[in-house]
């Protein structure tokens, strides 16, 4: 799901523009990242049947703890990726680094409100934290170029 979503805003850019470019493939693979994560926290829910039904999701294969490393990693790199476009970007600038630095402690608090078999704190991380993330770092981007 994570590389799917990633494809469309490199996919957007080459559609607007015609070429391939290092800022799109950022977003693209901060996006990836990013779905893959909060994908992965979401699959630890499924991990016995995945294994009992031979699908090789992440957690099943990997196990609960180890999964959930690989989520943090993979916001981790996010975090990075969406950080290097404060310095490859001349149009982002405070308003947008400060929609990242925001973003930083939602992501900590989705990773330990984890709660594999809690259906609402499962649904806090996995879904509304990511909610807010996705449009606060929209809004301040947008504000940013536009605006600032």
């Amino acid at each position: 799901m994570g590389l799917a979503c990633g494809g469309a805003p490199v996919g957007a850019w080459i559609a607007v523009t015609g070429r391939i470019d290092l800022i799109p493939l950022i977003i693209g693979g901060a996006m990836m990242l990013w779905v893959a994560g909060f994908d992965i926290i979401y699959g630890t829910q499924d991990i016995e049947f995945d294994r009992n039904n031979n699908i090789y999701s992440i957690p099943s294969f990997f196990g609960l703890e180890k999964a959930l490393w690989i989520s943090r990693v993979f916001h981790s790199i996010m975090i990075l990726m969406l950080l290097s476009l404060y310095w490859l970007t001349p149009t982002l600038g405070v308003i947008y680094i400060t929609g990242i630095i925001i973003s930083i402690p939602l992501l900590i608090i989705e990773h330990y409100s984890v709660v594999p078999g809690n259906k609402e704190k499962m649904n806090l991380a996995s879904y509304h934290l990511n909610q807010i993330i996705s449009v606060l770092i929209f809004v301040m981007g947008t504000i940013d170029v536009f605006i600032g």
